[in-house]
């Protein structure tokens, strides 16, 4: 389950933005980055799915790709439990951040780790049972129901 999610840099949305256990409903005005928050969950999901995302620059904030776009997901604990780890304090969080940014040869390279910054072991990040399945995850907008 996710407890939130942050932004720096991503298309037009910046800022965290925090769910609850029930339903999430999300309400704005046209342009104003419903469907990007979405699109960013299912970037940083790609990431620890090792799905396809295609990065393009439109996706950087203002189209600058010469900053960083960095995406930090708070899971609840034990969701994926291979992306658990120790607080400072010692407590057990679960969660990851992903950092996309332009290389000297023009690619993007994205950057998976824990909240805390520690490598995560993708061996066994690949073989996690509760690494959810990224079209299963529910991320829909209400027109397309219909």
């Amino acid at each position: 389950m996710i407890k939130s999610v942050e932004f720096k840099n991503f298309r037009n949305i910046n800022g965290r933005y925090i769910f609850n256990n029930n339903l999430n409903v999300i309400v704005g005005k046209n342009n104003s980055g419903k469907t990007n928050l979405l699109e960013g969950i299912r970037l940083a999901f790609s990431c620890v799915t090792n799905d396809y995302f295609k990065i393009s620059v439109s996706d950087f904030r203002d189209s600058d790709d010469s900053n960083t776009i960095e995406i930090k997901v708070e899971l609840e604990v034990d969701s994926i439990p291979s992306l658990n780890y120790a607080n400072e304090n010692g407590e057990i969080e679960c969660g990851f951040k992903v950092n996309i940014r332009k290389t000297q040869s023009g690619r993007y390279v994205k950057e998976l780790s824990l909240l805390n910054g520690s490598n995560i072991d993708m061996d066994i990040l690949r073989e996690d049972e509760k690494i959810p399945n990224l079209y299963l995850i529910p991320l829909i907008r209400v027109e397309d129901i219909y």
